[in-house]
């Protein structure tokens, strides 16, 4: 999955888990990350630990 489309889908679900209540990301940690990544990996055909592990890959986890 290339970069971009991932950090945009990562952007859009930010916005979706804040609506749902995840807001502090290092207390939240695993289950804001699986929250997050569920909801990316049906747009690129993957499991949700795919793109967990990408995020932490591409240093995008936890946001900033």
């Amino acid at each position: 999955m290339p970069p971009e489309p991932l950090h945009e889908a990562f952007e859009a679900s930010i916005k979706s888990a804040q609506a749902a209540g995840y807001s502090d990301w290092l207390a939240a940690d695993e289950a804001a990350l699986d929250y997050i990544a569920t909801r990316i990996a049906p747009k690129f055909g993957v499991s949700g630990e795919v793109i967990a592990k990408r995020l932490r890959v591409e240093k995008m986890w936890p946001p900033k």
